[in-house]
């Protein structure tokens, strides 16, 4: 009987340091780190997973991208994507009637075996036109090409534009051609046709000789010029609308504020004041109406103001 009794105090005694061990291991025997270093911990390889995303996911549009160009570049056979290249380049401008056309090309340049960079240099005479409608043909073919310098000016008693163009393309090792150019369209065009180019460049005869273009707004013909003169140190120009009696004092640099003509004052003088309007830069003084006054090819500032000037109209 007292036999049990002790295998019974023994038992509950062994129970109990089963018990005290089992907390121990708990409470005392894990991670020694408090909270707040386990949560900077969890933030740290949180922001590591996030890196580490991120760089997949650029190393996904690389790849991507790698993948274009290989579609797009010159055929990795290099010494046939020159001579492919510049016969394209060269039927194009025989195609858009282009005289005393010359078309070179240098040694490619090979980076550490991972592409090679021919220069083109294209030299001839041509209408804005047919210049226009190159370019247009040249950015909706899909070669990996561009164009590093455009040089144009005007042949001398001819209505042509001597032209000098110089071009990089580039062949890539992986293309996936390797003898012939790519049949992909580009896409860098901001306009769809090329009767919007010309629409904004021909027509407008950007590169033609200065011409003073249409007539001016009916509002140009009833503003005037009332005042040009010097406020706390600075010059001011007074336009008046006789139509509508409204009247304006600007500054150089500041917009003119009406709705149907469209403009700024570039430069005020002591007896006259420089205006842009819609591209066309004349020169005005006291009583001259916006469609008088003097053109000019270049906005031009006559002497400073004197100190305390000031010109009225009759």
């Amino acid at each position: 009987m007292n036999w049990q009794r002790r295998e019974k105090i023994l038992a509950a005694v062994a129970g109990g340091l089963a018990l005290l061990l089992a907390v121990w291991l708990l409470f005392f025997s894990g991670d020694p780190r408090s909270y707040a270093d386990l949560e900077a911990a969890r933030e740290r390889l949180a922001a590591e997973v996030g890196a580490k995303e991120n760089r997949m996911q650029a190393a996904g549009k690389a790849a991507l991208r790698l993948a274009d160009w290989q579609r797009r570049a010159l055929p990795a056979d290099t010494s046939h994507a020159r001579s492919l290249y510049q016969s394209w380049l060269r039927q194009l401008a025989d195609r858009l009637q282009f005289h005393q056309l010359n078309v070179d090309s240098s040694g490619g340049q090979s980076r550490r075996n991972t592409f090679t960079l021919f220069t083109f240099t294209l030299r001839g005479h041509a209408s804005l036109s047919k210049l226009v409608e190159f370019l247009f043909e040249f950015y909706s073919a899909g070669n990996l090409h561009q164009i590093r310098r455009i040089d144009v000016k005007p042949v001398e008693n001819a209505p042509e534009l001597d032209v000098n163009i110089t071009i990089e393309a580039m062949s890539l090792p992986g293309a996936d051609r390797k003898r012939q150019l790519t049949e992909r369209r580009g896409k860098t065009l901001r306009l769809a046709k090329l009767a919007d180019y010309n629409k904004v460049i021909v027509e407008r005869n950007l590169l033609g000789p200065f011409s003073p273009g249409g007539a001016l707004p009916d509002a140009a013909k009833t503003t005037f010029v009332t005042a040009i003169l010097e406020v706390d140190g600075r010059a001011e120009v007074w336009l008046v609308d006789r139509t509508t009696g409204k009247d304006w004092k600007l500054h150089e640099g500041e917009s003119l504020p009406m709705e149907s003509l469209h403009g700024s004052v570039k430069a005020i003088g002591a007896n006259d004041v420089t205006i842009d309007l819609g591209g066309r830069i004349r020169r005005y003084r006291c009583g001259d109406n916006l469609r008088g006054g003097e053109e000019m090819r270049e906005p031009g500032r006559s002497t400073p103001p004197q100190h305390g000037h000031k010109r009225m109209s009759p």
